[in-house]
């Protein structure tokens, strides 16, 4: 224990301050008092007996730096003095202070958010207990004959599975504590229609099984969660709602466990409240988790089967989300053994001709919504995390070119330094920990930018509805990655200038010259140079990025994208069915096409460039497709009016007309592609087509009563695919959401909406109105990537263009005072202005020059690695290669010309004066 006791002793003396130094500066006086009142009292003098005691005590500083070596660690109390002298120097150098730790702020805070961001979407992991206990099953969908074993399915494509093989799972596996499956409730957002006592609202939940909360180890803070008896037959509908929901709509009051509200139409009670922060697991924040049992009104996947109990008693529809929770002590290899057994036996019951190969199953320790984000995500982080450290590094650049600037200003004080005794390690440590200073003061501001921008930059490229699932707020990762970044910032551009300056021989340094004038800071160059090589690789990528954005954006959608206000519709979920439901739509229709500033209104099952679609096989009453083409048809089910509301072409017959809709005339509109491909050499109109991949039958088909010019579906990168537009009406049968598209006249669409709803509202005061945008925001939603990228590239372009200029600016100014004597001296004997001018200019010309030889190659090949992120145009662009050349060029030259010209003004016998 004494090295311990020792150890905190001398660190609490190291840190003691000012409290300490009074009380030994008045212990050695109270020393020397004693040894001049002693010497008094022989006889001597005062001024004597005052001489002769501090001969007698000795050096006091001495004493002092004994007594502190003793008392704490010398090495600390070394570097508070390094510190504290720092912090001197910046004070006494505002604007050099200012521009390098707005410089580091920047780079270490754009660092720092996109870690922030990656952590967020790779590293954090989910708000549950003990995450990395998880586990989640899938199947692989690239191997193995899946037709015998499923027939239908739904969910994050391999992620899917049967009721059966979660139950399986569950009854029989022996490493895993515990077993849970769910499913979303909406195949898209906004899934269910809630009612609180006459307000209706659109909200997103999932279904979950009784061992859910339980498995994920979530304790509602109020109220209890769903058990294994809220699935029992003959149960009362329960329901737990969301942090989030139960503070907007219950303000946060104990009182709401216990209300009755209407999910989807029928009675639900709240019995809980879950933990704050969960949103669940499937990509969209959930409001609400109910029970997975067969329901008529709440159904998985957003499904409209009317056999819901088909969901769980047919093996071959796969559509569970099964997850479990391994037990202490056992493997990934024996959960994965015993789980791929019971897989292959639950999947095969009953089936007579099993297939050779099966397709896998798969264990992940995530759950699939996040695997889909991160699989989206992954591009455009990369692409981000390489642009900051580019800029980091430019950041780093600048700053030390600014302190070489600085380290050659104060030659005459590290010369003094040295000369009187300082060794050389012991100014470099100094220098050192100046920029480190500098360095943990751009961090910190740079961690306020980060907490501000990581959530705005994630919301920009994972868009808002993933956005609400993930934190890019700092946790302890985030915190030590700026910390780490700092220090380590702060030795990178602090090692090499103050290696420098210490290095140099004392005799020039103590001159008032310090460096010929013949020198021309060939340091600063070289640093300038290397900024310009890195901004030619930020600029180059922000054209490409600016070039694909203007590609994508300024191509014919097929479709006019002004003036249109979408907004979705559910009236199955309010209680309407079938043809009631239907005719519904039209009654709306109807109502809205009155309203003063609508031109029309029509209704579309699926938004054009939502990023969702319908895709099935067709057949038609001509000839069947040649061998080899893929029958796999997209399809959207329209309202009348659709072509002309759309501004859509239609080349050959008609477009969906009110006719089309009662169901004794099915029509159907198909696109030049779909045309091409399946009536090559005559017009489709008056032919028969069947959606359903089955053999054609009449009785089943939609006459094709036009045919439209390709337009935009599913995404904006996708040329437009084969499309069938059929009439929404009584042949379908079925209610469904349906998202409405009014095209306004002479006011902006975003202005009719409260008269929409007013009048939607007539007709239906609990029919929720959600999903409002006007199709522009559509269309830069589905552009959203590509946006960030773009808007990214350009703050990082433009401030490696302020860098640049900064660097280059600072260097040529200090090369004109040192050389303030040679000007002068060319001047009086007769040179011209404008040859001063051009001798100076033409220095940030070559440096100029020799950035972009060196930035030109490294920003090409770089370049590939961003091709798959690019629209309509080569990794290797000439346009942009040409106009980073320019852009950076003018800069320099912009840069290099104000210090030149003040160069140009010098007054030829002040020059000689000041050699």
């Amino acid at each position: 224990m004494k090295p311990l006791r020792r150890a905190w002793n001398r660190l609490t003396g190291s840190l003691a301050g000012r409290r300490r130094e009074a009380e030994l500066a008045d212990e050695l006086q109270s020393h020397i008092d004693m040894l001049t009142d002693e010497n008094l009292r022989r006889g001597m003098s005062p001024t004597e007996a005052r001489r002769v005691a501090l001969i007698t005590f000795g050096a006091v500083e001495s004493a002092k730096d004994s007594y502190r070596d003793q008392r704490g660690f010398p090495a600390l109390d070394s570097l508070q003095q390094d510190i504290r002298y720092a912090l001197r120097g910046m004070r006494r150098n505002p604007a050099f202070t200012a521009i390098a730790v707005a410089c580091l702020a920047l780079g270490i805070g754009a660092n720092t958010a996109i870690f922030s961001l990656f952590n967020a979407v790779m590293l954090r992991s989910m708000p549950v207990s003990h995450p990395e206990q998880l586990v989640f099953f899938g199947h692989s969908q690239a191997a193995g004959d899946i037709s015998a074993v499923r027939r239908l399915t739904s969910g994050f494509g391999g992620s899917s599975l049967p009721y059966a093989t979660f139950e399986t799972i569950r009854d029989h596996a022996r490493n895993l504590a515990g077993v849970f499956v769910y499913a979303p409730i909406g195949a898209e957002s906004n899934g269910l229609t809630v009612d609180l006592g006459g307000r209706p609202f659109a909200a997103d939940g999932e279904m979950v099984s009784g061992s859910y909360f339980g498995v994920l180890g979530l304790t509602p803070i109020a109220g209890r969660s769903i058990v294994e008896s809220d699935l029992s037959p003959g149960a009362p509908g329960t329901v737990v709602i969301s942090h989030k929901l139960w503070l907007r709509e219950f303000a946060g009051q104990g009182s709401a466990v216990g209300r009755s509200i209407r999910v989807n139409s029928a009675p639900y009670t709240i019995i809980g409240v879950a933990p704050a922060g969960y949103a669940g697991l499937s990509g969209t924040a959930a409001d609400l988790w109910l029970p997975l049992l067969p329901s008529a009104v709440v159904r998985p996947w957003g499904s409209r089967s009317k056999d819901i109990a088909a969901y769980f008693s047919d093996r071959r529809w796969w559509w569970c989300i099964v997850g479990g929770r391994r037990k202490p002590g056992a493997t990934g290899a024996q959960v994965q053994g015993e789980a791929d057994y019971l897989y292959r036996q639950s999947i095969t019951a009953g089936v007579s001709n099993i297939p050779a190969r099966l397709p896998a199953l798969i264990v992940s320790g995530v759950s699939p919504a996040f695997q889909s984000v991160r699989r989206r995500l992954s591009t455009p982080l990369g692409i981000l995390v390489v642009t900051a450290a580019l800029m980091l590094l430019m950041a780093c650049v600048n700053v030390a070119s600014l302190l070489v600037a600085r380290a050659n200003a104060r030659q005459r004080e590290i010369g003094v330094r040295l000369a009187i005794g300082a060794s050389r390690a012991r100014v470099i440590r100094q220098l050192l920990t100046e920029s480190v200073v500098l360095s943990a003061c751009g961090g910190g501001l740079g961690l306020l930018l980060a907490y501000w921008g990581a959530p705005a930059l994630l919301s920009l490229i994972a868009g808002s509805r993933q956005a609400t699932q993930l934190d890019a707020g700092p946790d302890r990762v985030v915190l030590a990655f700026a910390a780490a970044i700092s220090l380590a910032t702060g030795v990178l551009f602090g090692l090499a200038p103050a290696i420098r300056a210490a290095r140099h021989d004392l005799a020039p340094q103590l001159k008032d010259a310090g460096r010929s004038a013949t020198q021309r800071g060939g340091w600063g160059r070289a640093l300038v140079g290397l900024q310009i090589a890195l901004s030619v690789v930020l600029l180059f990528g922000a054209g490409l990025f600016v070039r694909t954005l203007r590609n994508l954006d300024g191509q014919d959608l097929g479709f006019d994208r002004d003036n249109l206000l979408l907004f979705d519709v559910d009236p199955e979920r309010s209680g309407y069915a079938g043809q009631r439901g239907i005719a519904l739509h039209n009654q709306l229709g109807e109502q809205i096409a009155k309203l003063p500033g609508v031109r029309s209104v029509t209704y579309v099952q699926e938004a054009l460039l939502s990023g969702t679609h319908n895709s099935t096989p067709t057949t038609t009453d001509g000839p069947p497709l040649p061998a080899g083409q893929p029958n796999e048809d997209y399809y959207n089910r329209v309202g009348p009016g659709f072509f002309d509301t759309m501004g859509m072409r239609v080349l050959l017959g008609r477009g969906i007309e009110p006719r089309d809709t009662d169901g004794a005339h099915p029509a159907a509109v198909v696109n030049e592609s779909w045309a091409r491909a399946h009536f090559p050499n005559e017009n489709p109109v008056g032919h028969y087509l069947r959606a359903g991949g089955e053999s054609f039958d009449m009785r089943f088909a939609y006459e094709i009563v036009g045919v439209a010019a390709d337009a935009k579906y599913n995404r904006m990168r996708e040329a437009p695919p084969r499309t069938v537009y059929l009439a929404y009406g009584e042949k379908w049968g079925r209610t469904r959401r349906m998202c409405f598209v009014v095209r306004s006249a002479d006011v902006a669409p975003a202005a009719l909406m409260d008269l929409v709803t007013e009048a939607i509202h007539g007709v239906d005061s609990g029919l929720p109105v959600y999903n409002v945008r006007t199709q522009r925001q559509q269309v830069d939603e589905a552009m959203g990537t590509e946006r960030m990228l773009a808007r990214v590239s350009i703050f990082f372009g433009g401030l490696a263009l302020l860098l640049v200029a900064i660097g280059v600016y600072g260097t040529l100014s200090y090369a004109v005072t040192r050389r303030t004597g040679e000007i002068g001296i060319r001047m009086a004997l007769g040179a011209r202005r404008r040859t001063v001018v051009w001798m100076i200019l033409r220095e940030s010309l070559v440096v100029a020059g020799l950035g972009l030889a060196a930035g030109l190659p490294a920003a090409l090949a770089l370049s590939r690695f961003a091709e798959n992120a690019l629209f309509g145009i080569d990794a290797h662009d000439g346009v942009t290669i040409v106009a980073t050349v320019l852009v950076l060029s003018a800069i320099a030259a912009a840069s290099g010309f104000l210090p030149a010209n003040r160069a140009a003004q010098i007054d030829p016998i002040r020059a000689l004066r000041h050699e």
